[in-house]
């Protein structure tokens, strides 16, 4: 039998509390707990308020007898939400909000809404954004972490992709070679354009990266000196990257793939501009977001761009180089098999274990602390466990670290628990 949930939240309350206890091997408490359930945010409640009183005033009855069955993210061609009357005049702007599904004596009813739920609409058959569009944007916003109101549609064209990857081919990933009909998009945001690729009807998404400035100007510049006196610097741009003595130029290289390019969009909607120096080197990063970069921020770029000069060096590709820990969950009745990989870049992937990509992220700030705390602190080290029943789990646990304190029970409990987290929110 499984552990009851109420047991492992007792664990995970007296990880927090001994981790926070246990300076300076972990000077900040433990950031989570299980995966928590869904909450609804400030926006949906908006809308969902907004919602249920005009269903209430069309129907004549209380708003608390209409119960919500679903809230979902939308946009919408115009400020009418697609669906202003003949005589209505809408800008003609994408608008971004959401579709609120309601019910009532077994009659299901939905409404769009605009984000802050001022504009209420009741659905009708009436104008859609085609679904590769839609499909495409909220796509792109979801990886970038931006608004999807914020990014503008420049050119959309029908295309037949050689495969079933829409053309967009990885070493991990096996690819049908058949003709899969669908579209290619460029969406812009902040200034920078991105190439979108979809199926016909927009199900299956793939964000190509950032199109390359003409000019292929550097988006990151990293000058690295010793104690010799030598100096190297590192030169990021969207299409590649390269190295060179500081007095020299750096020959650009192109990424053999576009998994740098996507993070390299990551980082760039993401954060603002900033130089930072110090005794040995400095760092130029060239954003377009506005989120100031903090310091485990900062060193997450650093080692990001390392690990994109390795990639166009051209020698063989180490894949364990700047990985932080490698987390594995086998078994089950099915026989799943689940990997997560963090780097100490402060990107984390989700595979399978035949190197099957199903998601990744850059994480959030308050997980890039605890990461370096227990990088800096600890030893490397093996962790195994078993949920010990019958069709259960095992887990498999190699944190590399950097220290010399070898991590208690307590540690490697918070560390399966980190993993199997961040695995479940980048699967779904």
């Amino acid at each position: 039998m499984k552990k009851p949930a109420s047991k492992l939240l007792s664990i995970v309350f007296l990880a927090v509390l001994l981790l926070a206890a246990c300076r300076p091997v972990i000077p900040t408490a433990l950031p989570i707990t299980l995966v928590p359930t869904r909450t609804v945010s400030p926006g949906e409640a908006l809308a969902a308020a907004a919602s249920q009183a005009a269903l209430a005033k069309k129907l004549g009855i209380s708003a608390e007898s209409i119960e919500i069955q679903k809230i979902e993210p939308g946009l919408w061609p115009d400020s009418c939400l697609g669906l202003g009357g003949p005589d209505e005049s809408c800008a003609q702007v994408i608008s971004s909000g959401y579709l609120v599904t309601l019910l009532v004596d077994g009659q299901t009813y939905a409404y769009r809404t605009n984000l802050d739920g001022k504009v209420v609409r009741l659905v009708t058959a009436q104008g859609e954004i085609p679904a590769h569009v839609s499909a495409s944007i909220l796509a792109l916003a979801d990886s970038l972490t931006v608004d999807p109101a914020t990014i503008t549609l420049v050119s959309t064209e029908s295309v037949e992709w050689p495969n079933a990857c829409l053309g967009v081919e990885s070493p991990d990933i096996a690819c049908a070679e058949v003709i899969t009909p669908g579209y290619r998009l460029l969406l812009s945001v902040s200034g920078v354009t991105y190439e979108m690729h979809t199926n016909q009807d927009g199900s299956q998404v793939v964000q190509v990266g950032p199109v390359n400035n003409p000019n292929d100007l550097p988006v990151v510049i990293l000058i690295s000196q010793d104690a010799q006196g030598g100096c190297e610097q590192i030169v990021v741009t969207n299409s590649g990257a390269g190295s060179a003595a500081c007095d020299d130029t750096p020959e650009i290289k192109s990424f053999p793939g576009m998994q740098r390019p996507v993070e390299l969009a990551t980082w760039m909607a993401r954060f603002a501009p900033f130089e930072v120096s110090g005794a040995d080197g400095s760092l130029k990063f060239d954003g377009r977001g506005a989120q100031v970069a903090e310091l485990e921020e900062q060193r997450a770029l650093i080692a990001w761009t390392r690990l994109a000069l390795m990639d166009v060096s051209g020698l063989p590709t180490n894949p364990t180089a700047g990985l932080v820990i490698d987390w594995r969950r086998t078994g089950g009745f099915a026989g799943v098999c689940n990997r997560l990989m963090i780097y100490e870049s402060g990107f984390a992937y989700a595979r399978d274990c035949e190197q099957i990509a199903l998601g990744q992220a850059l994480l959030p700030l308050e997980h890039l602390k605890l990461l370096y705390n227990w990088r800096d602190a600890l030893a490397s080290t093996l962790i195994t466990a078993s949920d010990n029943v019958t069709d259960g789990f095992n887990y498999e646990l190699q944190f590399n670290g950097a220290g010399t304190k070898n991590p208690d029970d307590t540690i490697k409990q918070a560390m399966l628990v980190l993993a199997a987290q961040l695995y479940t929110i980048l699967v779904q």
